[in-house]
């Protein structure tokens, strides 16, 4: 489990998250969503011991985050960001066996933990290209695959290993975006943890098991989708007068932006 409480951050003169408490569990997709600039990348920076919070503490497996040595820690989760920008002429073989020799074990087997990284994210065959030739969507998906490389199994020596993914989808098509975030929920259905960042509110629904809403720094709803995705939570945080409505099949909840355009 990872738990924070009493997270306050302060970058730049300004409060970025103001006492924040939250617990992750393994065996969920938790999903993150809430206006930019709320302060979600800020927390989950916090919470893989990126950024030492103003106050509050973060305990990882138990023990205080910044007591882990770093290869340990990598060891154990690893986080895809944002953005990840390469300087040098990389092949994706070459950027996915970043991810690879930050985990520890069977050297021999680090060329198959590559293939089958890059095939988990509809990559085979692409080891010898050049990472800078590629589409955004596609070097996304490089960045997946070494996070992937780096983390191989959602459970070893009877611990869970993490997932930090910091918009996945960002760049991605409907049907890759299915892939990664399906990538992230069978993660964690197989006993691993998983935190994703979103802004799709409706692939949030669908594939959170628990959705946290983060705005002005605090989280201000956390729970199944059912309960957190309401109409009136959604104005309160967005702005924008949203209509939330239950799809026939499976009852997630989806977000229907028309009601915005009334009175336009």
């Amino acid at each position: 489990m990872i738990e924070a409480s009493g997270i306050c951050v302060r970058l730049g003169g300004r409060d970025i998250l103001s006492d924040v408490a939250i617990a992750l569990r393994p065996g969920e997709l938790s999903v993150i969503v809430g206006p930019n600039g709320a302060g979600k990348t800020t927390l989950m920076r916090v919470l893989v011991g990126d950024l030492v919070p103003s106050a509050g503490s973060v305990r990882f497996a138990g023990r205080p985050i910044g007591d882990w040595r770093e290869a340990d820690l990598a060891a154990r989760r690893a986080v895809l960001p944002q953005a990840s920008q390469l300087a040098f002429p990389f092949t994706v073989h070459e950027v996915v066996q970043l991810g690879g020799r930050v985990a520890a074990g069977d050297q021999g087997r680090a060329a198959d933990r590559i293939a089958e990284s890059l095939d988990l994210v509809g990559l085979a065959g692409y080891g010898p290209r050049f990472y800078q030739q590629l589409s955004g969507g596609e070097q996304q998906r490089v960045h997946l695959a070494r996070v992937l490389c780096q983390i191989r199994q959602p459970v070893a020596d009877g611990e869970p290993r993490w997932l930090f993914l910091d918009e996945p989808t960002s760049n991605l098509d409907i049907r890759h975006q299915f892939q990664v975030l399906s990538i992230a929920r069978d993660h964690a259905a197989a006993g691993g943890g998983a935190l994703a960042i979103l802004h799709d509110l409706n692939m949030a629904s669908l594939f959170a098991d628990r959705i946290v809403v983060v705005s002005d720094g605090r989280i201000v709803a956390d729970g199944p989708p059912a309960e957190v995705l309401t109409d009136a939570l959604l104005h309160r945080v967005f702005g924008v007068r949203l209509r939330v409505n239950v799809a026939p099949l499976g009852g997630a909840p989806f977000v229907l932006p028309h009601s915005a355009m009334d009175g336009r």
